[in-house]
Order: structure tokens, then C-alpha cells, then sequence
């Protein structure tokens, strides 16, 4: 019987919908583990959740960023077997995570990360218990295999920040033979930032930032120096044409790139200071 932990980041929350949220993990899985990101300590959500035997409630009053979260999450739940990981973003059916947990009984013996099919807008889609291979998937309602995780010395990189540290995860454990798939029986429905008029992803000058700068920091670390430079142009240049084409404030945007190289080149990695 394996135990199974779940870990939740929150960031300005709906209280109430996150308190709703947290009261049905805790009768799904041994353990929850909720971390605060949200600048301001909530008191209320604190208080409403230390009524729940299994759930732990921690944060540091500003926000520490997504791979540190989830890194203190792992220091709590070393006696569990799997972590499925969570963002207040995800829609996660009590149908969807019982399916989950039951196929952790016969999941390949090469995978280190299951995640179910990830639905945005809305998609149509046709369940099947067929285990897909996937370069990356994302880390919100992965089960992370924390055996394998603790046997490898594997943790999240910090030096992201958000963006790009769960691409980085999968690409630790694909580097030392592991696999991560897809499981086909299970949905997660998730909302991806924030969409404009035109159904484009219309992201903030922050975010853009991050996308660059993180880029970069990953192509280096797992690329050769031919490989790294053609994938940071066909990325960057991809980047741009849709920041041009598609979203609003575009300047402001645009102006991110030559400070996203500045700090890369400087070793200005982690949250991004003005």
C-alpha cells in the first residue's frame, strides 16, 4: 500500500474555495501539505485548516517562489512514497485522483513522474488506461515518485523561481534513465494565465521575463553550446512574434529581453529584483 502525500502552493487564494479545496484532498491522501506564497499571512485559512488531522499548513509571509515551496513540501512528506503536487488553479475531480491513485499499483517500473491529461478551455477528450511517454509533463496533479527523488538526490532547482523548474524536474530524472508519462484515465482541468480578446495567451511583462530569462539558465545547463544557441533563438524569436502579434503592452514586453540577458549573464537567478 503506498502512502501518498499531496502538496498545495497557494498565492492570494479564495479562501473559501481553497478551505472547500483542502477539506476533500485530506480524505483522499495520507497527507496535505499546503504552502502559502501569498505576501500577507492568512490567518483564517490557517486557523479553518488546523482542524484537519492530516493537513499542515506553512509559509513565510512573501512569496518564496514555486521550486522553493515545493522543495519544503519535500522536507515534510520524506516518510511517503509519492507526492502528487498542486496549484489553487487546478480543477482535480475526487473521480480523477481515485484514478490516479489506483493506477500507482501497476505503473511502469521506469517512471519517476504520472501525470493525468491536462484539459484547457475545455477540450473534448477520450479516457483510456493507456500510459503515454512524454518529454515533460506539467507539475500540477503529477505524482512525483519521492523514492526514486530521495534514492537520486533529485530536487526542484531554485534557481527558476516560477517558470521552467518542472520542465527541468522531468529533465533530471529523463537524464538518469527514468521516464515520465502521461496517464490517459485521468483528468486535470487547468486555467493557463491569463487569455485575451483574440483566445492568445496575454501574459505580464513579469512573466516574460521569467520565460526568457529561465530559458536561457535551461538550455545552458542541458545543452550543448551549438544545440543551446539555436534553440535560444528559434524559442526567443517565437516568444517575441507572439508577444508582437498577440498581446497587449507590447513594448513593455519587449523590453524584457535585454534585462532577461543581462541578469542570465550575470548570475541573477531566483525571483527577479527591481
Amino acid at each position: 500500500m503506498h502512502k501518498v502525500a499531496c502538496g498545495v502552493i497557494l498565492y492570494y487564494p479564495n479562501k473559501r474555495k481553497v478551505i472547500s479545496d483542502i477539506s476533500r484532498y485530506s480524505t483522499l491522501f495520507d497527507k496535505v501539505v499546503v504552502f502559502d506564497n501569498t505576501d500577507e499571512y492568512n490567518k483564517e485559512i490557517q486557523e479553518k485548516l488546523s482542524e484537519i488531522a492530516n493537513v499542515c499548513y506553512i509559509g513565510e509571509g512573501r512569496n518564496t517562489g514555486l521550486p522553493y515551496a515545493y522543495n519544503s513540501i519535500l522536507d515534510i512528506v520524506k516518510d511517503c512514497d509519492f507526492l502528487c503536487a498542486l496549484d489553487q488553479d487546478s480543477l482535480y475531480n475526487s473521480e480523477d485522483i481515485h484514478e490516479m491513485l489506483g493506477m500507482l499499483d501497476y505503473t511502469p517500473k521506469d517512471a519517476a513522474v504520472i501525470g493525468p491529461h491536462v484539459i484547457y478551455n475545455g477540450e473534448d477528450f477520450v479516457k483510456s488506461k493507456k500510459f503515454i511517454k512524454r518529454r515533460y509533463v506539467i507539475t500540477s496533479g503529477c505524482f512525483i515518485n519521492l523514492n526514486i527523488m530521495h534514492k537520486e538526490k533529485i530536487i526542484f532547482d531554485e534557481n527558476y523561481f516560477i517558470d521552467k523548474f518542472e520542465v527541468d524536474l522531468d529533465m533530471q530524472f529523463r537524464k538518469l534513465g527514468y521516464a515520465i508519462y502521461e496517464y490517459e484515465n485521468a483528468c486535470l482541468y487547468q486555467r493557463l494565465g491569463t487569455v485575451g480578446k483574440n483566445g492568445k495567451s496575454n501574459h505580464s511583462s513579469l512573466r516574460h521575463y521569467y520565460l526568457f530569462r529561465n530559458r536561457f539558465y535551461f538550455n545552458n545547463k542541458y545543452f550543448s553550446p551549438f544545440k543551446r544557441t539555436v534553440l535560444n533563438i528559434l524559442q526567443t524569436s517565437r516568444q517575441l512574434w507572439n508577444i508582437i502579434l498577440f498581446e497587449e503592452n507590447k513594448l513593455l514586453k519587449l523590453k524584457q529581453l535585454p534585462i532577461a540577458i543581462k541578469d542570465y549573464l550575470n548570475g541573477r537567478m531566483g525571483e527577479y529584483v527591481y
